[in-house]
């Protein structure tokens, strides 16, 4: 039996859990680094920046920008673009955090451009990263636990802020006992978010490894040794006599027609007209196999065709096969 998704589970089991432990991480580190930044944006400007009327003015702009975020995200919303990234998680993660790494390394660059491209990258990422962890939650915990998984996600989150004061701290040693300086800060958080990157691209790796398997499963499947006596399209029937007679026991008057009603056919596993045709290749010997419309038939083909008001693509109860190969018999009618 198939597993029991994960919001199906108790809530012990949920929190125990690889995605839980990864959405934590994900939620830490990201609320941590957004924090960091708003609490030392001004300082780094007045460093990196030592005119006061050119640091003052990008501290205004960030001021005023920073609340007008939710302008971007409406647009990326009534786009399509913010329900396209959330209705797939491991796409999602991987947007935020390069949104994160953008932002954050653009600290780097003590030029005014890169700053004002800060200042609209930022809030978008923040509010991406919130859309994400509630979806990402309630659709894997399911809203039953959702409250407390929330919770418990935030606690985490929270505990870990406590630390950003002392970080600050070691920053702007006037000692520089630490040997950290704004640049270097700004180096380590800018690209630790990379770490993020493992689970969303395990998952992919996991899909990919999944559906190779798929395909290879059901090509083994799909061609079968002719020594087999059995044959999962086919069943037990995979060596039945084709070749029927039309009512005479005498093969040289055996004109080669196939009869196969439509149950049956479908019986043996085949839904279209393609399939059926692939499927006859398997089991009769020296037959060119087609597909042609109505009323266009060759000789030596098995056609496959519809049969009127049914509705299917494999509705033809005939399979015709010519079995003279000197003479041209003129072709076949259904």
């Amino acid at each position: 039996p198939a597993p029991k998704p994960l919001m199906d589970k108790p809530l012990l089991t949920q929190i125990f859990s690889v995605p839980f432990a990864y959405v934590v991480c994900f939620l830490t580190m990201h609320i941590f680094r957004q924090g960091f930044l708003l609490a030392t944006l001004g300082p780094q400007v007045e460093s990196f920046f030592p005119d006061v009327a050119e640091a003052t003015q990008l501290k205004t702009a960030f001021n005023i920008i920073l609340p007008l975020g939710f302008v971007p995200m409406m647009l990326c919303t009534a786009s399509g673009f913010a329900a396209y990234i959330l209705d797939r998680p491991t796409l999602a993660f991987v947007v935020v955090t390069l949104l994160s790494m953008v932002y954050g390394l653009l600290l780097l660059v003590p030029e005014k451009w890169s700053f004002f491209t800060l200042f609209v990258v930022f809030p978008v990422a923040r509010q991406f990263v919130f859309s994400t962890f509630f979806s990402f939650s309630a659709n894997t915990f399911g809203y039953a636990s959702f409250g407390r998984i929330a919770g418990v996600a935030s606690t985490v989150a929270g505990l870990c802020q406590l630390t950003q004061t002392r970080l600050v701290a070691m920053a702007t040693d006037p000692n520089n006992a630490y040997g950290l300086s704004w640049s270097r800060v700004d180096l380590i958080l800018g690209t630790l978010p990379v770490l993020l990157f493992i689970y969303p691209v395990s998952c992919w790796i996991s899909q990919w490894y999944q559906q190779m398997s798929e395909v290879k499963d059901y090509s083994d499947h799909g061609v079968e040794d002719e020594d087999r006596e059995t044959a999962p399209l086919v069943g037990d029937q995979r060596y039945r006599d084709d070749r029927r007679h039309t009512g005479t026991e005498d093969e040289d008057e055996d004109d080669g027609r196939i009869t196969l009603p439509y149950v049956e056919a479908t019986s043996y596993g085949s839904h279209s007209a393609s399939s059926f045709a692939a499927l006859y290749t398997q089991y009769m010997e020296d037959v060119k196999v087609s597909v042609v419309p109505d009323g266009e038939y060759e000789d030596r083909s098995i056609h496959v065709g519809t049969l009127p008001n049914s509705g299917s693509s494999l509705n033809w109860p005939h399979a015709a096969m010519a079995r003279d190969q000197e003479a041209g018999a003129g072709g076949f009618r259904d």
